[in-house]
């Protein structure tokens, strides 16, 4: 089979497409024959060596597929081949096939193709964890959603004008902030003079300042934003795409009665697995009913793997990515 191997760490040149065996399914696992796997930031830390879960060179990234279910292993049930699946793995999503944990498989019900079942389970279900779970996100409240044109971003936006609220985007060019605004968003901030981005919030909210923050962004952009949460608001930590982690002040918390608070989406799969179910079934119901607003989902080939992890790292890439296989 076709696959992009990682034979040292580094960055997406460090990725070459080769020829690997077909994995065998363990108990407990399903062969999938992936149709398509979703592009993430994520991945970049992954072939960098310094993700959660780190794995060791020679190994096949990518944690995002959609497929079909080509044998079932001893120990697995209520799974069939043939079986529209998508999931969310450790690694080995790169390839034409991968053998994935099977409580790590969610349906695809009709209405979603492979592409949109690849390109939004990530991410769409990052912020409804975020916003529904961690920050208890209510109709009327005002959230703020920073690094607004990525595809977590832009995830963010449609589950926040989808529960009710007044959602503002933040980005770092007038052109990120024409697609955010053409994506829902209510408002937009250019933060690319970081200074303007409490200014503008302020005057956007009656120097009230945002009851939810969602931050995938982290570094200076997020202990700032920690200065904009409203008394009584939440933000949500959900990576650091500017490369490091926010510093926040606990004194800022103190006085605003604020909370920060974190999410890995990951954690939910063994965490609270049932509650993850509902999550991502709400979340199909409503892409397919469009209810959930969806971003651009850019089809490309596997070859284009180390061009689109380029794009995602030089933050050129606005929607989602998906490679088909």
């Amino acid at each position: 089979m076709r696959a992009a191997v990682c034979r040292q760490f580094g960055g997406p040149d460090a990725l070459a497409i080769a020829d690997q065996p077909e994995p065998l399914p363990k108990p407990g696992e399903l062969l999938v024959r992936v149709k398509a796997a979703g592009v993430n930031h994520a991945d970049l830390v992954v072939i960098a060596g310094k993700y959660q879960v780190k794995q060791e060179p020679p190994f096949i990234p990518g944690m995002e597929i959609a497929g079909e279910v080509a044998a079932v292993a001893e120990g697995v049930i209520g799974r069939h081949v043939g079986e529209r699946v998508v999931a969310l793995i450790d690694n080995g999503g790169y390839a034409e096939y991968a053998a994935i944990p099977a409580r790590r498989a969610f349906p695809i019900p009709d209405g979603l193709s492979f592409e949109d079942a690849a390109g939004t389970f990530v991410n769409y279900g990052t912020a409804h964890a975020a916003l529904r779970w961690r920050a208890a996100l209510r109709p009327g409240e005002t959230c703020l959603v920073l690094g607004g044109a990525g595809s977590v971003g832009l995830a963010s936006i449609a589950i926040g004008k989808a529960i009710g609220a007044r959602v503002i985007g933040a980005a770092s060019s007038p052109e990120r902030c024409a697609q955010m605004a053409a994506n829902g968003a209510d408002e937009t901030i250019d933060y690319a003079n970081l200074a303007a981005l409490r200014e503008r919030l302020l005057e956007l909210t009656g120097k009230r300042g945002a009851d939810v923050i969602v931050d995938p962004v982290g570094g200076e952009a997020g202990a700032l934003a920690l200065r904009c949460v409203a008394w009584g608001g939440r933000i949500v930590t959900l990576g650091f795409a500017g490369g490091q982690p926010p510093q926040y002040p606990a004194n800022i918390l103190l006085v605003k009665n604020a909370a920060a608070l974190g999410l890995f989406f990951g954690s939910y799969f063994d965490a609270a697995p049932e509650l993850l179910r509902a999550g991502i079934e709400e979340i199909q119901r409503g892409l397919i009913d469009r209810s959930i607003r969806t971003y651009d989902i850019a089809v490309r080939q596997l070859d284009a793997l180390p061009e689109v992890l380029e794009q995602i790292r030089a933050r050129k890439l606005t929607g989602k990515a998906v490679l088909k296989m």
